[in-house]
C-alpha cells in the first residue's frame, strides 16, 4: 500500500518526477522536513550536511515508513 501511494504521488505530478534540489535526476527519496522528492546524490547530501533534526530524509522504496 505504501509502494502504492508512494508511486502514485511521483506519477501523479511531473513536478514529483524529478529532484527539486537538482532537477536533473529522478526522484528516490523523501525529504519528510521539506515534503519534497529528492534523488540519490542530493539526498546523501542532506545526509552529509544536516543534522537529522534539520532534515529528515527517507528513501521512496527501500524503508518501510510508519503510516498512523
Amino acid at each position: 500500500e505504501q509502494t502504492k501511494l508512494i508511486t502514485h504521488l511521483l506519477s501523479k505530478d511531473p513536478f514529483n518526477t524529478f529532484c527539486v534540489e537538482c532537477g536533473k535526476n529522478r526522484s528516490t527519496h523523501f525529504n519528510v522536513t521539506f515534503g519534497i522528492f529528492i534523488c540519490e546524490t542530493c539526498a546523501r547530501i542532506h545526509w552529509q550536511v544536516f543534522d537529522m533534526t534539520e532534515s529528515y530524509v527517507k528513501a521512496c522504496f527501500s524503508e518501510n515508513w510508519d503510516v498512523y
